[in-house]
């Protein structure tokens, strides 16, 4: 969304809890696959059955509608035409 996330800390002693000098705000980091120096693995499973896996490439970017069905769905398709019984 391109919001800052922000999380509040509180460091305090007892009776302290609604001194406002006791509340720092700070920035949360971004956390997630989009940040690490790989990428990240999609799967699936019917069952007991193995699906297809997918190393989804950082230079992929993030996962939405269009690469989904671009780079995933051919290899669902192609695994349920391999496994007809699943």
């Amino acid at each position: 969304t391109g919001d800052r996330h922000r999380k509040k800390w509180v460091t305090r002693r007892p009776r302290e809890e609604l001194d406002p000098f006791c509340v720092v705000e700070k920035l949360r980091k971004k956390r997630g696959w989009m940040l690490s120096r790989f990428g990240m693995f999609w799967g699936c499973f019917s069952g007991t059955t193995k699906g297809p896996l997918v190393f989804w490439e950082k230079e992929w970017k993030s996962i939405n509608k269009e690469s989904y069905c671009e780079r995933v769905v051919p290899l669902v398709h192609g695994w349920l035409r391999l496994n007809p019984h699943l």
